[in-house]
């Protein structure tokens, strides 16, 4: 059986009222306690379920975030990485950065709605011969997406 997933990357989500919504690492949303404290951030529906995209099936975030930190965990992952979901900027530990690997990062087209991208991909690795449990590995990736089709995200391990 997998361990429990330690959470590498908290985040911090801003909105445009000042108010933050913070993530600890036992990912539990204070408004829903049978949900993730991503459910914060999500827009709902009349009946109270989130709202999905049936472009890409994803959870549509409330129009009202402003920014999205991912905030590492542990001596290893000190770093703070930021997305604007006004203007599409990225930054790491306060500095806008416009290049990754010498490649320039998407830019959104002006004045378009952007909405967070935000995910955690896992993986589990097991013994092949006796199905033992290996390790747990997990991805975080987070971005934003315009409603022209454009989208930039950025992955931490």
């Amino acid at each position: 059986m997998a361990e429990q997933l330690k959470l590498h990357w908290l985040f911090v989500a801003t909105l445009l009222n000042g108010k933050k919504i913070k993530q600890t690492q036992r990912d539990v949303c204070p408004t829903d306690p049978k949900r993730s404290a991503f459910w914060d951030l999500v827009l709902k529906d009349e009946k109270g379920e989130g709202m999905v995209d049936p472009k890409d099936n994803r959870l549509i975030t409330i129009p009202e975030l402003m920014t999205f930190m991912m905030v590492g965990q542990g001596a290893d992952r000190k770093q703070k990485f930021l997305v604007s979901l006004v203007d599409g900027h990225f930054e790491v530990d306060g500095i806008r950065m416009d290049y990754i690997d010498n490649k320039p990062l998407i830019q959104p087209p002006p004045f378009v709605p952007l909405s967070l991208i935000f995910f955690r991909r896992r993986r589990e690795h097991f013994t092949p011969t006796t199905g033992q449990h290996v390790k747990s590995e997990c991805e975080y990736h987070f971005g934003w997406k315009a409603p022209t089709g454009h989208s930039q995200t950025l992955i931490l391990e």
